[in-house]
C-alpha cells in the first residue's frame, strides 16, 4: 500500500511523461514551420514598410511609437500594418491546418 497522501499524488500528477514532452516539442516545431511558411507568403504580398512595421513591433518587441518614428509613419499606421499582417498570418495558418 502506497503512502504519501494527497501531496504525493499531486506531485506525481505534475511529472510530465517523456512522450508528452516529445509531442510538445513536435507541436512547437510544427507551429514554427507553419508560421515560417505563412510569414514568407505574407511578406511577398504586403508593402515593405508594412512588413517592417510588423517585424519591429511584433517580432522584435519595439514600441509602436519608436517603430513609427523609425519608419516615418504615424502610430496609427503602424498599428494598422501590424494588425493586417497578423490577421493574414492567422488566415493562412488556419487554411494550412484545414488543408492538412
Amino acid at each position: 500500500m502506497g503512502v504519501g497522501g494527497d501531496q504525493a499524488h499531486g506531485s506525481l500528477q505534475k511529472i510530465i511523461a517523456p512522450d508528452v514532452l516529445l509531442l510538445s516539442q513536435f507541436d512547437l516545431e510544427y507551429r514554427r514551420e507553419v508560421y515560417r511558411w505563412a510569414a514568407e507568403e505574407v511578406r511577398t504580398v504586403v508593402s515593405t514598410s508594412t512588413w517592417i512595421a510588423f517585424l519591429l513591433t511584433h517580432v522584435e518587441g519595439i514600441l509602436i511609437s519608436s517603430a513609427a518614428a523609425q519608419l516615418g509613419l504615424s502610430v496609427g499606421n503602424v498599428y494598422i500594418a501590424r494588425s493586417r499582417v497578423i490577421n493574414r498570418l492567422r488566415e493562412l495558418a488556419k487554411q494550412f491546418e484545414l488543408s492538412e
